[in-house]
């Protein structure tokens, strides 16, 4: 199928991987697994889960983990307090939702690099899935340090202690990688990243953001090297990739009503200015009368 424009609209893993800790990315995927990928919870009635993330999906599925009749489930939160605030909530805005990309380089980068080092909060029903049950184990300022399989499970580091688990769970979001998308492999290398665009202040660093596409204010892929790949510019990103460059968008229910409208904008306004000559003709060529006139016959004699 031939196309003039694509809209990549793949959510939260359209232009990555799944983010499995360093700490445990050798473990096999029978004693592993990240949240986003299947697990066979009634596989888990009676075992040792642990969770590693504190955010929405961690709780989701350490809840799910308890339903499902897991001996014991222990979350893991790297931070020294759990997140409680969900900052989706406060930038729900018109404002904010309409003109964020409107902003320069700099300004963007604060925002969404505080946003999304917060990550996404989970809400009040979430956590009481979880804390309703007696053998829910959350334990704060707990990153994994190390983990080893030993016999049929797993045994988890942490600076408070060791724990052993049958089965690990990681809600640890997702990092930019366009190599591996198979859609994306003849412009991975070329595919313009924020870290190629700008260069943030020394107080606020983040390799990670830096991985994110910088996107045309239509949501269209550049080119890192000009000229190399010039027809990324007809690839729309409109997942979870273009929330460094837009803010809330592909992948927020809540900025539909703006990010969608912005999107559809774009799109025709490319495909109007590279069809300007074509409309022009169309034009040009145009004699449709609207109107019939009747005019009164010359009088006799008049020349």
């Amino acid at each position: 199928m031939h196309a003039r424009k694509i809209g990549l609209a793949t959510g939260h893993g359209g232009m990555g991987d799944c983010t499995i800790p360093e700490s445990l990315r050798h473990l096999p995927s029978s004693l592993c697994v990240h949240a986003a990928q299947p697990i066979d919870f009634d596989h888990l009635r009676g075992k040792q889960v642990a969770v590693i993330g504190a955010g929405a999906s961690a709780f989701d599925n350490a809840a799910t983990a308890l339903e499902a009749g897991a001996a014991e489930v222990h979350l893991f939160c790297r931070r020294a307090e759990i997140q409680v605030i969900q900052p989706y909530r406060w930038l729900t805005f018109r404002g904010f939702l309409r003109h964020f990309c409107d902003l320069d380089d700099a300004w963007r980068w604060r925002f969404m690099r505080a946003v999304l080092e917060m990550r996404e909060g989970f809400p009040q029903a979430t956590y009481d899935r979880c804390a309703r049950h007696a053998n829910f184990h959350l334990h704060e300022g707990a990153p994994i340090e190390q983990a080893s399989e030993v016999g049929r499970g797993v045994e988890l580091r942490a600076p408070r202690g060791t724990f052993a688990a049958d089965f690990v769970i990681c809600g640890t979001g997702i990092d930019m990688n366009f190599a591996g998308r198979r859609e994306l492999k003849n412009c991975a290398g070329n595919i313009a990243t924020w870290a190629d665009r700008y260069r943030p202040p020394m107080d606020e660093p983040s390799p990670r953001l830096g991985r994110f596409p910088y996107l045309a204010d239509d949501y269209a892929l550049s080119e890192r090297i000009p000229g190399q790949t010039p027809w990324i510019a007809d690839i729309h990103v409109f997942a979870i990739a273009s929330t460094m460059s837009f803010g809330a968008s592909g992948s927020s229910i809540n900025a539909m009503t703006t990010a969608v409208p912005k999107l559809v904008h774009g799109l025709t306004r490319a495909l109007f200015r590279a069809d300007i000559e074509r409309h022009w003709a169309s034009f040009s060529a145009y004699d449709v009368p609207q109107a019939v006139v009747r005019r009164e016959a010359a009088a006799k004699g008049e020349k």
